[in-house]
């Protein structure tokens, strides 16, 4: 379906010949590497869940210890998936915004305030 779509742009003459070969390309590498993505999301997940526990009773038993690896691995997650989402989605508005896109281009720059 996305391919489609960027096909459908190419004929728009919206984006270059080299942009659709990159975007091919982009989607053919991230349909390749799906089942690692999915093992890695169920793996953050999990360690996400122990996490809540852990501060959940640390909370409730006054036990202040258990707060801990809860709040560096928000920390961690600030900074590992943080950063580069904002980077990304910001540089994607600005392209977006030279292309003469605007109202893609805002609804991108908006992205990173809802991720955090």
């Amino acid at each position: 379906m996305l391919q489609e779509m960027v096909e459908k742009e190419y004929h728009r003459q919206a984006i270059t010949k080299s942009t659709l070969e990159d975007l091919k390309s982009f989607l053919d590498g991230f349909g390749e590497n799906i089942e690692l993505t999915a093992v890695l999301v169920v793996v953050v997940a999990s360690i996400n869940i122990v996490m809540d526990v852990l501060m959940l009773i640390g909370s409730c038993c006054h036990v202040s210890c258990l707060l801990l690896p809860w709040l560096i691995l928000s920390m961690l997650k600030l900074i590992i998936l943080g950063c580069p989402a904002v980077i990304f989605f910001s540089l994607l508005g600005v392209y977006l915004y030279v292309q003469g896109l605007i109202l893609p281009s805002i609804l991108l720059m908006s992205v990173p305030g809802t991720i955090a």
